[in-house]
């Protein structure tokens, strides 16, 4: 059966994130994409699914998730329980804390939370999570895999009652979810630029350039859509990708984009993927008002709007306190992010 492998398909002016957003001069070999024809089972399928009128919402069909667990019976001899599925939107996932009170959290990257080689789930705001469930004996927390977006629509439905990320300060936010009263975390942003590029020196330089984001609801993203709204003669040209941070990092090295914006405490786990950091790039820290117009420096946890959800936040607000007394956010802070964050 011909599998069409020596065929060439032209992907460039299909917004493809391969060959759209680099040099014409590279050859991109950073991502998993083949540009392989798909094969015709798939094609059909979909063309079936075109031809209803209407593509709203959906969910996995069980079908799906059986084929899975035959797959993986045949190949593997294992026999998997369907509730330890669980479908995901990309390659690099969230994860969710979920326990009897239906809480959600979400992987980012380091110093955060991530997952280790052996399944485990590693981090600040593991540890910090962690060493609350050992506060509060009512709850229980385990993980589950979902995407940050997931972790809004998850407590806006009733499934989660509280969600735990590093979540910014927003009225918008704030309209709809209670925040804690006590913060988890401090942390500023900054802006990097490759070595020498000197026409952004400070966050009001940034119109006119080019910039890579997510489109998947951080707060940077979020300043840079507003930032374009009110300056609509000197926006910044925003292109959304989900591009890993290294390449994003590439990018702004090459001059495919002018800036990105990092958080400090992240800094550490971008010198181990990105050991020249510091000689390919320009840090420029943002004073204490630049930094809290992209975000607030100061993070929480979420939790519904409704009784439970005020329960809740309650008693991990008091954890949170104990936490601080007893000087194990200073030293979680310290080991994870390299500054004591108490204090502020």
């Amino acid at each position: 059966m011909a599998k069409g492998f020596d065929r060439f398909i032209d992907r460039h002016h299909t917004n493809s994130i391969k060959w759209d957003y680099t040099n014409e001069d590279e050859l991109p070999m950073f991502i998993a994409d083949m540009d392989f024809e798909s094969a015709p089972a798939v094609k059909a399928r979909i063309e079936k699914r075109l031809q209803h009128p209407v593509y709203g919402y959906t969910r996995t069909p069980d079908e799906l998730i059986n084929s899975f667990i035959s797959w993986f019976k045949e190949e593997y001899d294992f026999d998997l329980k369907k509730e330890w599925v669980v479908p995901i939107s990309g390659i690099v996932p969230a994860l969710a804390v979920v326990s009897n009170l239906r809480g959600g959290s979400s992987i980012t990257v380091k110093p955060w939370l991530w997952v280790e080689e052996d399944g485990s789930i590693a981090g600040y705001d593991a540890e910090v999570i962690y060493a609350i469930d050992k506060l509060l004996p009512q709850y229980e927390f385990e993980f589950e895999k979902t995407e940050f977006a997931s972790l809004f629509t998850g407590v806006d439905s009733g499934r989660y009652t509280v969600a735990v990320n590093n979540f910014n300060w927003r009225a918008d936010r704030a309209e709809k979810y209670l925040f804690g009263e006590e913060y988890v975390c401090y942390e500023k942003e900054a802006i990097y630029v490759r070595k020498g590029f000197d026409e952004i020196k400070t966050l009001e330089d940034v119109g006119g350039h080019k910039a890579f984001t997510t489109g998947n609801g951080l707060m940077t993203q979020l300043f840079l859509e507003e930032y374009n709204e009110q300056h609509p003669d000197n926006s910044v040209d925003l292109v959304y990708t989900d591009a890993d941070t290294l390449k994003q990092f590439q990018d702004v090295n090459a001059g495919v984009a002018d800036f990105g914006f990092l958080s400090q405490p992240s800094l550490k786990n971008y010198l181990e993927i990105y050991p020249t950091f510091y000689d390919d790039f320009d840090i420029i820290e943002l004073t204490d008002e630049e930094s809290e117009k992209v975000c607030s420096p100061f993070t929480y946890f979420i939790y519904a709007k409704t009784p439970e959800g005020e329960e809740v936040k309650a008693a991990v607000d008091e954890a949170i306190r104990t936490l601080k007394e007893d000087g194990t956010i200073k030293a979680l802070s310290e080991e994870y992010i390299g500054y004591d964050v108490t204090g502020r």
